[in-house]
């Protein structure tokens, strides 16, 4: 978690919020994490885990 928000340039507690589901998360944070995980944010939206 911490190396992903250091990827992704955002604080880790705000990742960790996010991946607690104890925040819903923003465009641009859901756009620093794709950065991190260098994927697009149409693959992130197409996830299978969304359907």
């Amino acid at each position: 978690m911490e190396r992903l928000a250091e990827l992704s340039e955002i604080d880790y507690r705000q990742v960790s919020y996010v991946e607690l589901g104890q925040t819903d998360a923003s465009i641009s944070t859901l756009s620093a994490l794709c950065k991190g995980l260098e994927i697009s944010l149409a693959e992130l939206m197409n996830s299978d885990e969304l359907k």
